[in-house]
């Protein structure tokens, strides 16, 4: 019986968690990203434009976007072309 319990809480906390994770990153067009963006240097805020329509949660693309939020001059310079390819920009 503890076993079913378990994985009933575990079910149900990974649940609640990937509803959270939906809410938080939910594609709505509306947010509040425009302001944040129009804050970030000029590499971050490109890999942002790059990759934050096509961003599921996991993956390169969702690692660039993350990179843009952190807005690090010098990554974001790093790793621009590279994520800009990764999120389909790319020449």
């Amino acid at each position: 019986m503890r076993a079913n319990n378990f994985n009933f809480l575990l079910a149900t906390a990974l649940l609640a968690g990937a509803a959270l994770v939906a809410v938080g990153c939910g594609d709505d067009k509306d947010d509040d990203h425009g302001s944040e963006e129009s804050n970030l240097v000029a590499d971050c805020k490109a890999i942002s434009e790059a990759c934050h329509d096509h961003d599921e949660g996991a993956g390169a693309v969702h690692e660039c976007h993350e990179l843009a939020h952190e807005n690090d001059a010098d990554m974001c310079e790093a790793e621009k072309d590279a994520c800009i390819e990764a999120c389909g920009h790319g020449h």
